[in-house]
C-alpha cells in the first residue's frame, strides 16, 4: 500500500513486483495510516489478515506457527506472539535490542485496557475478527495517537479472543529524534487525545452484553482510573461525575508523585 510515498519506494516495489508474483501494490486514495490500513482490508479477500508499517518487519516462520496454533486452537480468533524493540541512532545505527517476551494473558482485554499491548505487526487475525473491529471504526481516521492500542482494544471488546504463540517474530523498528504525527505533539494535545479514546472504550464497553457487570466496573475502574491520570496529571478540565476514590485503581499507577497529583485533583475537585 503506498501511502503517497515522496522517496523511490514505488521503484523498488515495481522491481521487486518482476521479481516475485503474488505482490500487489496499490495507492492509498486517502493519505494516512489509518485509511492505508482500511483500504487495504477493503480490497482484501484472505481468510487470515496481517498489518505491516512499512518500517518494521516479520521474521520468518510467524505466518507459519501462528497459523498452526489457530488452527489447533479454533477458538483463537487473533495470535500473537513475541516481539524484538531494535532501536537506532540518529546516524541508523543499531545501539539497542529489547526482546519482549509475552505470556499467555488470562484476561487479554483487561491487558489492553491497562495500555499492554503490541505493534499491529505481532498478531494476526483472522478475518471476522478484523471485521468486526472494521465495523465499529477500529482504524480511526481521525485518531493521530496510539491508533494500534486502540483497534486492538476495539477488536477485544467486540469478544474476540487472543492466544499466545511462542517465539519472536516481529521487529519493531524505532529510530531516535524522527519526526512523526505523534512526536511533532505536545504532551497536553497527546493526553487529551488519550482521554477521548478512553471514554470511547467506555461508551464501547457499556454496549457490551457478553461482559459480566463484575467485569465491567472492573474495566471501568482501570480507564477512568486512566483518564484521572491524565486529568490531574495536564490540568486538563475534563467534567466526569464518575471520578472518585472508590472509582480509583491506584495499583496501575506508577510513580509516588502522580499518585500524589491525582490525590491532590480528587480532594480539590470532588465535593
Amino acid at each position: 500500500m503506498d501511502d503517497h510515498s515522496t522517496d523511490n519506494s514505488m521503484d523498488i516495489l515495481d522491481k521487486l513486483r518482476k521479481k516475485y508474483d503474488g505482490i500487489i501494490v496499490v495507492l492509498n486514495p486517502l493519505k494516512g495510516g489509518n485509511n492505508a490500513r482500511n483500504y487495504g482490508f477493503s480490497i482484501s479477500s484472505g481468510d487470515f489478515i496481517q498489518w505491516l508499517d512499512a518500517d518494521d518487519a516479520l521474521l520468518g516462520g510467524k505466518l507459519d506457527t501462528q497459523l498452526l496454533f489457530m488452527i489447533n486452537n479454533p477458538s483463537v480468533d487473533i495470535a500473537y506472539s513475541d516481539w524484538r524493540l531494535d532501536t537506532y541512532n540518529e546516524s541508523r545505527i543499531l545501539c539497542q535490542s529489547e526482546y519482549k517476551q509475552l505470556t499467555n494473558y488470562s484476561d487479554y482485554l483487561e491487558e489492553l485496557l491497562k495500555d499492554n499491548w503490541a505493534p499491529p505487526h505481532v498478531y494476526l487475525l483472522k478475518r471476522e475478527a478484523a471485521q468486526r473491529a472494521i465495523n465499529i471504526n477500529g482504524w480511526d481516521s481521525a485518531t493521530r495517537v496510539a491508533q494500534d492500542r486502540e483497534f486492538f482494544t476495539k477488536v477485544a471488546l467486540t469478544g474476540a479472543t487472543f492466544g499466545y504463540a511462542k517465539g519472536t517474530f516481529a521487529v519493531y523498528n524505532r529510530r531516535l529524534n524522527m519526526q512523526s504525527v505523534s512526536r511533532s505533539m505536545s504532551a497536553e494535545s497527546k493526553a487529551r487525545h488519550i482521554i477521548q479514546m478512553l471514554n470511547c472504550f467506555l461508551e464501547l464497553l457499556e454496549r457490551q452484553d457478553w461482559i459480566s457487570d463484575i467485569a465491567k466496573n472492573k474495566y471501568k475502574r482501570i480507564l477512568i482510573t486512566q483518564i484521572l491520570y491524565y486529568v490531574s496529571i495536564y490540568n486538563i478540565q475534563e467534567v466526569n461525575s464518575e471520578f472518585s476514590f472508590k472509582n480509583t485503581n491506584w495499583s496501575q499507577i506508577k510513580g509516588y508523585r502522580s499518585k500524589l497529583k491525582m490525590l491532590v485533583w480528587l480532594l480539590t475537585n470532588k465535593q
